[in-house]
C-alpha cells in the first residue's frame, strides 16, 4: 500500500538518475530499515527499479516509466533513461548527497534536479510558454541552453548549485561560472568541487572575482572543496 511518505520519496527520487538506501533514509529522516520498507512498497507497486551495480551488494533505486506516470510526469525527451550510469556514478551519487543535505538544512526551499528542470522546460516549450530554468550561454557563435545540476527556489530567490567531480575544459568551465554569476535570474551560485578539480575551479574563481556581482556583501559565486563521505 502506497502512503503519502512513499509518494514524497518517489517525487524526490524522480529528479535524479538514482538514489541509494542511505540517501532515501536521510531524506525521509528515518532509519535505513524503514527506508528499505518504503522502497519495497514502491517496488512492489512497480514504480521503481533496482539493481546492484557493484560488488559491494548495495542496491541502487530509480523511478521507472510507470513511476513517472504515477506522478503525472513526462520523461525528459533529451534524457530518455533513468538509472545508474557507471561512468557518472560517483558524480550522480554525490549530487544527491548535496541535494539531500540542502533539503534537510533548508526545508522551506523547493529543490529541482536537472532532470526535473529539463522536463518542466520541455513542457513549457511544448505549450509555447516561457521556460523557467534554462540559462543561455554563448558558444561557438550562438546561444545554447544550459541547465545546472540543481536549483533551490523560495519565492523569488533561486540558488544554483553545481558539483564538479573532475576537471572540465578550462574555457568551458569559466564560461559556465560567469554565465551563472551574471544571470539576473539567479540569486546566488555555489560550486562544490572535488579535490581533483579544486585547483582549477579556484584559479578560475580568482580570475572572475573582481567582476562578480555582490550578494549580501559577498561575491555572488562561491567555490567550496567537497570531500566525498562515501556510500
Amino acid at each position: 500500500m502506497i502512503v503519502d511518505r512513499d509518494v514524497e520519496l518517489l517525487s524526490f527520487m524522480s529528479q535524479w538518475q538514482f538514489m541509494i538506501v542511505r540517501q532515501c533514509a536521510e531524506y525521509l529522516g528515518c532509519s535505513e530499515q524503514v527506508a528499505r520498507r518504503r522502497l519495497r512498497s514502491l517496488r512492489s507497486a512497480g514504480l521503481v527499479d533496482v539493481t546492484v551495480p557493484f560488488a559491494d551488494y548495495r542496491q541502487v533505486y530509480w523511478v521507472n516509466k510507470d513511476g513517472l506516470k504515477f506522478l503525472r510526469k513526462s520523461l525528459p525527451v533529451d534524457r530518455p533513461r533513468y538509472g545508474p550510469k557507471i561512468s557518472q556514478f560517483v558524480h550522480d551519487r554525490i549530487l544527491v548527497d548535496l541535494a539531500v543535505s540542502f533539503h534537510r538544512e533548508n526545508p522551506s526551499y523547493t529543490i529541482f534536479g536537472e532532470l526535473e528542470m529539463r522536463r518542466l522546460d520541455a513542457e513549457a516549450v511544448s505549450k509555447s510558454e516561457e521556460t523557467q530554468f534554462a540559462l543561455k550561454r554563448w558558444q561557438a557563435g550562438r546561444y545554447v541552453s544550459v541547465f545546472p545540476d540543481m536549483s533551490a527556489v523560495k519565492g523569488n530567490a533561486r540558488f544554483v548549485i553545481e558539483y564538479e567531480h573532475t576537471k572540465k575544459q578550462r574555457q568551458r568551465l569559466r564560461s559556465l561560472m560567469y554565465s551563472y554569476a551574471t544571470s539576473t535570474e539567479v540569486t546566488a551560485v555555489k560550486y562544490y568541487v572535488a579535490p581533483a578539480a579544486y585547483s582549477q575551479a579556484v584559479s578560475i574563481y580568482k580570475e572572475l572575482e573582481p567582476t562578480l556581482p555582490l550578494v549580501g556583501g559577498k561575491p555572488k559565486l562561491q567555490v567550496a572543496l567537497y570531500e566525498d563521505k562515501g556510500v
